[in-house]
């Protein structure tokens, strides 16, 4: 299903609601299947790199339950189609990879709703806590590992 987004002007037009619940459910059975959320790609990007030149490993998952008329988000990635499936501990670990590469301990995830699945969204924060508390050596007080979550609302 392919969607346009409309340009600014036409934002306070007012259209049929959505059910959200209903594309909840729907989206849901495309991004979570045994356990394994549909990631559609985990990178290192500027986005939220904070002072690191060298920028920050972000997360994009797919999968929305909102069809906002102005967001940016590729449709196919809104649906739940596009992507692999990781579990929270695959996805920790390329993340792991990009923060020991790149010495910064700030993480993005991006979307698609990071909370359509909360059990395996708090699984992968309590991975990164925990390496951010433990084998993370360049974690300090002044700079602490921080865990960025674009979300719905």
């Amino acid at each position: 299903m392919l969607v346009s987004i409309a340009p600014p002007e036409q934002w306070a037009i007012k259209k049929s609601p959505i059910d959200v619940m209903a594309r909840r459910e729907k989206v849901l059975s495309n991004v979570l299947q045994d356990g394994k959320r549909r990631v559609y790609k985990i990178e290192c990007a500027k986005g939220f790199a904070g002072s690191n030149e060298n920028g920050a490993a972000c997360l994009y998952v797919s999968g929305c339950s909102f069809l906002c008329q102005y967001c940016f988000v590729n449709p196919m990635s809104l649906s739940g189609a596009k992507g692999d499936f990781c579990s929270p501990n695959e996805a920790f670990e390329k993340l792991k990879r990009i923060i020991l590469r790149t010495q910064n301990p700030h993480v993005q995830f991006n979307g698609g709703e990071m909370f359509l699945t909360p059990a395996w969204t708090l699984e992968l924060i309590c991975l990164l806590s925990e390496f951010f508390r433990g084998e993370c050596k360049f974690v300090t007080y002044k700079q602490p590992g921080r865990i960025w979550i674009d979300t719905m609302g």
